[in-house]
């Protein structure tokens, strides 16, 4: 599992964005560890939250599938066979990867191609939307968000029922 998220201009006096992302592995019955997490600035300036999102959202992905590749190798089983899930809470982009329409935003149609391309794939199962207040990578790139079901999830090492 991937949960991303991002912020719009909230460092550098309104001049950079943050992005933050955490990899999960998670078994059938919601048991969980966090394989990798990241939190920082957004190497390029965006100029909307989608772009913001969605770059976050590819970063994720980039991770998710390294670790997924990684622990193929490690147990010896078929590639792709262990699925990747992400979670933003942003529609936006949700359904910027759906859809046909390209986004106005020349630069960021690529990112968003490399996303729609990995769920053509099969290298991503889903990209699903949750809310603000349950998504587990909020707390990484906004100041003040709370961050009780991070840590539940930490602490337990058991998955909300939202996402199983």
């Amino acid at each position: 599992m991937v949960f991303t998220d991002a912020s719009l201009c909230n460092i550098n006096n309104g001049t950079g964005s943050t992005a933050g992302f955490i990899v999960w592995l998670m078994d059938c019955h919601g048991k969980c560890s966090p394989l990798s997490w990241h939190a920082g600035k957004i190497k390029r300036v965006v100029r909307s939250t989608i772009a913001a999102e969605a770059l976050s959202l590819q970063e994720g992905l980039e991770s998710g599938f390294y670790y997924r590749k990684m622990m193929e190798d490690i147990l010896g089983i078929t590639t792709r066979t262990i699925p990747i899930t992400a979670y933003t809470d942003n529609k936006s982009v949700i359904e910027a990867v759906h859809s046909t329409k390209l986004v106005d935003d020349k630069r960021l149609r690529v990112d968003i191609a490399t996303i729609s391309q990995s769920l053509a794939r099969n290298e991503v199962s889903e990209i699903k939307w949750c809310p603000g207040k349950t998504h587990l990578a909020d707390c990484l790139t906004k100041h003040g968000a709370s961050g009780y079901s991070l840590l539940n999830v930490l602490k337990d090492g058991r998955m909300p029922e939202d996402f199983l």
